[in-house]
């Protein structure tokens, strides 16, 4: 028997009849996943949204009529208020001589913004002729598209945030200007942490967190290291005290700001957000058909729950091979709502600190 080298499996054998002594395995391909390689890839998928968790955690807002699937509201959200009074004393026995105020009626506009998308294409020749199998392809395009939308809609929460400063009612080490309060490098260190909480007493926050481009968070590491230590243990008590309230974000908040370091110091009932979604109850095991090649459903996050998407499906067929053709679109609804104000219009509950 003569063994011909006609295999891409196969190199360098024998042509000697009915004997071989060197089988190489050279060119077997192998999926990167078999051989728990893989992981690069997936840690490169994975979507940078410290802000949007941030926010989607400490969200406690109701959104009601927002989240009707049939209708694209613009909701009128009406509140009271009773401002521009004092109290006073008597000045005199006639106590029906006093003027008196009266509450007010106001309203606020919150509406759905014009929804985030993205979609890929699967052709069902590509699985065909290589050792990647359509699974794998649309698992890897699954995790792609949806970070590119997670961090697209991280930085339109992020701009949400800017778009809904406070003025801060505590200079303490910084200088206020605007709706900006600059803070020397020298002190963002674990004596900030007195001073946030002084912050957020003065501005009346109730419950509050922060999301930070990473002011502290060098120091908050060097704080966990040294915790063991005498001299160390005060930076790491000071810094525990605010752990379940901290938020990073060094990637998205530098794709809005640049290089400019800043940090949001943020009451809880000031913002909320929410996904809303035209097809809810809906998944992907019993989709609805829109058309005879069109299916469409709803799907939570592979990443943080909260989040959840519309998917249309669409199949077409490859004019050049007649293979079916499956495209995937992603459609995102982020909601985003500040709570009206109080008296004070510039309490937003809402502050920008930064390093300067």
């Amino acid at each position: 028997m003569t063994l011909k080298n006609n295999s891409k499996n196969f190199e360098n054998m024998s042509t000697t009849a009915g004997y071989y002594d060197e089988t190489l395995l050279l060119n077997r391909i192998a999926k990167a996943s078999a051989l728990g390689m893989d992981g690069r890839l997936k840690a490169a998928n994975e979507p940078n949204m410290g802000a949007l968790i941030a926010v989607l955690d400490n969200t406690i807002m109701q959104f009601g009529p927002l989240m009707d699937s049939d209708k694209e509201h613009v909701l009128q959200l009406v509140y009271p208020h009773f401002c521009g009074n004092t109290a006073a004393q008597y000045t005199s026995d006639n106590y029906c001589t006093q003027t008196c105020g009266e509450p007010s009626t106001n309203t606020k506009l919150i509406s759905v913004p014009t929804p985030y998308f993205e979609c890929f294409t699967l052709k069902q020749n590509v699985g065909r002729l290589n050792e990647v199998d359509n699974i794998d392809l649309y698992m890897t395009a699954r995790i792609g598209a949806e970070r590119n939308l997670i961090e697209l809609i991280t930085q339109y929460g992020i701009a949400a945030l800017e778009g809904a400063l406070g003025t801060n009612l505590y200079a303490g080490k910084g200088t206020v200007t605007g709706d900006t309060t600059t803070i020397n490098a020298a002190y963002w260190n674990s004596g900030m942490i007195p001073e946030l909480i002084r912050t957020v007493i003065m501005n009346k926050f109730k419950d509050w967190y922060v999301i930070d481009s990473g002011l502290l968070w060098n120091q908050m590491a060097l704080a966990k290291q040294n915790a063991g230590n005498a001299n160390g243990a005060g930076d790491a008590a000071a810094f525990n005290s605010i752990a379940s309230k901290y938020y990073v974000d060094f990637q998205n908040m530098a794709a809005v700001h640049g290089s400019e370091q800043v940090m949001y110091l943020i009451d809880k009932s000031a913002i909320g957000m929410a996904f809303k979604t035209r097809l809810p109850g809906i998944d992907k095991s019993r989709p609805v058909q829109f058309a005879s090649d069109d299916w469409r459903w709803s799907e939570p996050s592979m990443f943080h729950p909260g989040i959840v998407y519309d998917v249309h499906y669409t199949i077409a067929c490859d004019s050049l091979t007649d293979d079916k053709v499956e495209t995937y679109k992603f459609i995102a609804r982020p909601v985003v709502a500040v709570n009206p104000t109080g008296c004070d219009t510039a309490n937003t509950g809402i502050l920008k600190l930064v390093c300067g």
